[in-house]
């Protein structure tokens, strides 16, 4: 649902959710990646990097690597951008 409201645009509705799914399963990838999409979409491109690089640790994908090396370029860092790809 949070990834609904953030694709209509209503952050703090997506961030109203997030703050609920953080306090039952703050460690959860999936609940990381959508600390990320929330932080990408806010323009917050460092914060959003850090926690796609989370989820990454714990639930491997094309999908997250994509969304952390977009997210450390967006943050002005193309080494650690690189360095994720590299990785993977």
């Amino acid at each position: 649902m949070a990834n609904l409201d953030l694709r209509d645009g209503a952050i703090d509705r997506a961030e109203a959710r997030l703050a609920k799914l953080r306090k039952s399963a703050p460690e959860s990838p999936q609940v990381l990646e959508l600390q990320g999409n929330v932080a990408a979409q806010k323009g917050h491109f460092a914060d959003a990097a850090v926690a796609y690089d989370a989820a990454l640790k714990q639930l491997p994908s094309s999908g997250l690597v994509t969304k952390s090396v977009l997210a450390q370029q967006r943050a002005g860092n193309p080494k650690a951008a690189l360095a994720t790809l590299q990785a993977r």
